[in-house]
């Protein structure tokens, strides 16, 4: 949740606190010597319910509305939200929030490294991803190029680059999401456009990346 989002929130819930409050007191005793004091002793007991009202419904409406408003489906919506917590693992933060959009029984099937081919259950997924953390990764996922959909199943095409384990890396990547119960229920990545030289790195390949291979790529590290 970002600080533009907070503070809307916490101005949304005041006033509306402020407003039932006043209309509750109202109610009760009418326009009393005491109004205010009987107003305010409100408010308090009322934001205390507003607050996590809004913070659990909010989200929820959210997702409802671009599903009623006709512009995005409910899958859709669930592989880009786990795409975003994806790519911010990926930028250097936790991986914790992509992993909690996982299904217990999700598979993720990866094209490269020591988790080549596919791996089941978020006990698996943890390890992938703890190792992928441990490589210091600080890459930046652009926004996405496309987005598909085939009933459950949602397709995003991006390019991503950067920096990984200390290795300039550029790519472009098609990743399908399989939505099941709200949650992911298979992930798959097909890499395209990606250096050899990154090839041979996360495939633990004992030679290091020549510098010239990466003289027209405009990764930068973030």
């Amino acid at each position: 949740m970002n600080r533009q989002t907070m503070i809307m929130i916490f101005l949304m819930t005041v006033m509306m606190g402020l407003i039932m409050s006043a209309w509750f007191t109202w109610q009760i005793s009418g326009l009393t010597f005491d109004f205010i004091s009987n107003w305010a002793t409100r408010f308090v007991s009322t934001y205390i319910v507003v607050l996590p009202t809004v913070l659990l419904v909010s989200p929820i409406a959210q997702r409802l509305s671009k599903v009623f408003a006709g512009s995005t489906t409910l899958a859709k919506t669930i592989a880009l939200d786990a795409w975003h917590h994806n790519a911010r693992g990926h930028a250097g933060e936790s991986f914790v929030p992509w992993l909690k959009t996982l299904a217990p029984n999700v598979v993720i099937s990866m094209p490269l490294g020591a988790f080549r081919g596919e791996i089941h259950g978020t006990a698996k997924a943890q390890e992938i991803y703890g190792a992928i953390a441990a490589a210091s990764p600080r890459l930046t996922y652009e926004k996405p190029l496309r987005v598909t959909e085939a009933g459950d199943t949602v397709m995003i095409e991006f390019n991503d680059y950067g920096t990984i384990a200390g290795y300039p890396y550029t790519n472009r990547i098609a990743a399908s999401f399989d939505i099941k119960n709200g949650k992911v229920a298979a992930y798959r990545e097909y890499f395209g456009d990606i250096d050899p030289a990154v090839v041979a790195m996360m495939t633990s390949a004992s030679t290091a990346p020549r510098a010239e291979s990466h003289s027209n790529s405009n990764a930068k590290e973030t």
